[in-house]
């Protein structure tokens, strides 16, 4: 019995020297590279499907999408860059409003100000599975399809303790939420909203012929309303100005697309009706050339996806993307 001990602790001891030896002589910096190159091939092998960037699981990430304000007294917004997708979408009066999507493990000190919700954005929030989606009221017929589609939504009037206003501002411009407050509701509730089986867009290098350079695109939604993505060579994104001007939190993007859709006004508030399932035209800008195609939607849930003129699907650059949603009749320039 002595003589297995013996051998069991010498064993110990031995193994102790080993580790001790390869520290000290082999060097720290060699131990930590072995780590590094370690994580960095494992989280090579799996993306984001949100926005094509490298995780280390295969688990899918929750979404939360958040409606915010683009009126001008409603500027600057917070966590706008923040975000991995958005929608911009005219509203009544042709004013804008965004839909800022991002994973609920995402970090993110303040959002909004949090406006209120329209149908048509719920056509595209249903294209991410069960989606926590954040608002502040909405339009009759947006509230109807979130009670009759069970839309996993918090809507302000009966979940207040979520968000707060901001003393600062004036309402309706001064509400907002974050990132702990989205997560609690997560926590206590996504369970119920189990569904996360959804698509991703096709991100990769480009893979179409005839792109055209372009440093970026203006579009014109209306006074007070336009919007310029500006080429940055240096760090290979896009840079958002509002009207001619640079925004006080720098808004980047790896991935602009302009969508082209039917739109058209239903009554004296100037409350919208927009086609989002079907076809049309798009471009995308991506590392600084633009590409030409069409967009298409089968049904209500399924994904927006992006195809050139060969038909063949369009791969994003991994990153953010924003969706420029406009008329057929918008003024966009593009910028050569």
């Amino acid at each position: 019995m002595k003589k297995a001990v013996f051998i069991v602790v010498v064993g110990i001891l031995t193994l102790l020297l080993v580790y001790f030896l390869l520290y000290f002589f082999g060097g720290s910096n060699k131990f930590s590279q072995i780590v590094v190159k370690d994580f960095d091939s494992r989280a090579s092998q799996y993306l984001n499907k949100l926005d094509g960037t490298p995780v280390l699981s295969t688990t899918t990430l929750g979404i939360v999408a958040v409606m915010v304000d683009n009126h001008p007294d409603a500027r600057p917004q917070s966590g706008i860059a923040a975000a991995r997708v958005v929608y911009e979408v005219p509203v009544e009066g042709n004013f804008t409003r965004f839909l800022a999507i991002y994973n609920t493990e995402d970090i993110v000190e303040k959002v909004g100000p949090v406006r209120s919700a329209r149908p048509y954005y719920l056509d595209w929030l249903r294209e991410y599975g069960d989606a926590l989606y954040l608002h502040c009221g909405g339009s009759p017929d947006a509230l109807s399809l979130i009670k009759k589609d069970s839309i996993f939504a918090a809507n302000e009037f009966y979940w207040g303790d979520f968000y707060w206003r901001d003393q600062v501002r004036t309402a309706p411009h001064n509400l907002y939420t974050d990132s702990e407050l989205w997560q609690k509701l997560w926590s206590n509730y996504g369970k119920d909203h189990g569904n996360q089986d959804w698509q991703g867009w096709k991100f990769g290098e480009i893979s179409v012929t005839g792109t055209l350079p372009s440093k970026g695109v203006s579009i014109t939604y209306a006074s007070n309303f336009q919007v310029t993505w500006q080429y940055n060579i240096a760090v290979g994104q896009y840079s958002r100005l509002i009207n001619n001007q640079p925004l006080t939190e720098p808004v980047l993007a790896d991935n602009v697309v302009v969508q082209y859709v039917k739109m058209r006004s239903l009554d004296e508030l100037d409350r919208k009706e927009i086609t989002t399932i079907g076809s049309g035209d798009m471009r995308i800008w991506r590392d600084g050339v633009l590409i030409r195609g069409t967009w298409s939607k089968g049904d209500v849930t399924s994904r927006t996806r992006f195809f050139d003129n060969t038909n063949q699907e369009i791969n994003l650059h991994s990153g953010v993307t924003w969706i420029q949603i406009v008329p057929e009749s918008a003024k966009v320039e593009i910028n050569s």
